[in-house]
């Protein structure tokens, strides 16, 4: 098959998240087929954007993978800046399907940018070279801003979103979820079940052999906060809202009795909001460090006693989490600390047994699970990190996902087929 992936923040090891348009994207080469990714210029996800001209589109190779860079401006927060970049990734995307179909010649065509959007792009794409139409859903939009941003179901932008995931339930072959239980909104609006299937994020199961040294700065920090005898708990990823690092901070402040140094890792809208909590708690003992790719990460998830992962008490949550942090902690041999677990239509941690699940993601909640963690021998954490890693190489290495990502894609050509 020739495969033909939109996804306006596409990254790869190189650029930074990111990472599963390209990592199954290579996986899929390895079978036979030919895959190329259509991205935006800018994303704030990436640790490295392209340089590019503001209007032309370019195409280049990047890691062994054709890739169509669409001009999109830079933003900085959720904002109207970013509403711009993804019209112009959904618009110019629309305008270059023309070429986009002639070049690749694609038997597939994927829309994968976590808004739904391109759709559009991706149908005439598909419906000019008479291919398959894919959607794969990464978030529940247009729910998720509305129900963590606060919009109206009348505001104008939820109703371009609304009808483009109308248009996706209606009008795709298939789609495809990373989120285990998105069938029940997606019933709802249109979507029958035998065109709904379930790929979730994963991991490279080679990041840890292929790691390369992380930052000076970051080791010497952790290994001095070891060398202390700190218990270090370490957070690496995005820095936002449904991550509850805030409730993190406020556990770290009810844990006084034991000398925990607290670790971020990352970068993201709430940067620094986050610095101006923890500074007014007058918390000494917390560091934000620059975020570093995920091959440095290895070298650092080594130095930490346990990993934290969280989200808040959202209606999100009854359709299942697919938290790529939770993959790469549970990868390298980290035992994690998960808050949240009542929440959530799927408990990862608890399921795999690589750490401690607590009930919701309250600094009382996190803070007990600091503690039981912490009264674990080295040993007992280190015997739930190799658990996780064990259940994460089965169920959710690339090579392992990309099999049924395969199948699905082969499903849903012989389904187009059909319907001539």
């Amino acid at each position: 098959m020739n495969i033909l992936t939109l996804n306006h923040y596409a990254g790869s090891p190189s650029m930074g998240m990111e990472y599963r348009s390209y990592a199954l994207s290579c996986e899929l080469n390895a079978r036979g087929h030919h895959c190329a990714i259509v991205a935006g210029t800018f994303s704030h996800l990436r640790q490295r954007n392209p340089d590019q001209a503001p209007f032309n589109v370019r195409r280049t190779s990047v890691e062994g993978i054709d890739w169509y860079w669409i001009p999109t401006g830079r933003y900085h927060s959720n904002g109207v800046r970013r509403v711009v970049s993804m019209l112009s990734f959904a618009t110019r995307a629309w305008l270059y399907a023309r070429r986009l179909a002639e070049e690749q010649q694609p038997d597939v065509v994927i829309a994968s940018s976590t808004y739904p959007l391109d759709i559009y792009a991706a149908a005439r794409i598909a419906r000019t070279a008479g291919a398959s139409l894919v959607f794969e859903l990464h978030d529940m939009w247009p729910l998720a801003p509305q129900l963590l941003g606060g919009l109206s179901g009348r505001h104008p932008f939820i109703r371009v979103m609304q009808h483009a995931e109308d248009y996706y339930c209606r009008h795709a072959d298939l789609i495809i979820s990373v989120l285990p239980n998105a069938i029940e909104h997606l019933a709802s609006r249109g979507l029958t079940s035998d065109r709904y299937a379930v790929v979730p994020n994963g991991v490279d199961v080679t990041a840890g052999r292929e790691s390369q040294a992380p930052p000076e700065s970051h080791l010497v920090m952790l290994r001095n906060a070891r060398a202390a005898g700190r218990f270090v708990v370490l957070y690496a990823g995005s820095v936002g809202l449904f991550n509850r690092l805030d409730a993190l901070l406020r556990a770290v402040n009810l844990v006084n009795d034991i000398p925990v140094q607290l670790v971020i890792i990352g970068q993201g809208f709430e940067t620094e909001t986050l610095k101006l909590l923890a500074s007014n708690l007058g918390l000494k003992n917390v560091s934000f460090l620059s975020p570093v790719p995920r091959y440095q990460l290895h070298g650092l998830f080594a130095l930490a006693d346990i990993a934290y992962a969280g989200v808040g008490a959202s209606p999100l949550c009854r359709y299942g989490i697919s938290l790529n942090k939770l993959y790469e902690y549970m990868m390298a041999g980290v035992c994690v600390l998960f808050a949240g677990a009542a929440d959530v239509f799927n408990d990862l941690v608890s399921e795999a047994g690589a750490g401690l699940s607590v009930a919701h993601a309250s600094p009382e909640d996190i803070a007990d699970g600091i503690r039981r963690l912490h009264a674990l021998s080295g040993e007992e954490r280190t015997e739930l990190g190799r658990r996780g890693a064990a259940y994460c190489q089965s169920h959710f290495a690339y090579g392992v996902l990309a099999e049924r990502y395969e199948a699905a894609l082969l499903w849903a050509c012989q389904h187009r087929r059909a319907q001539r």
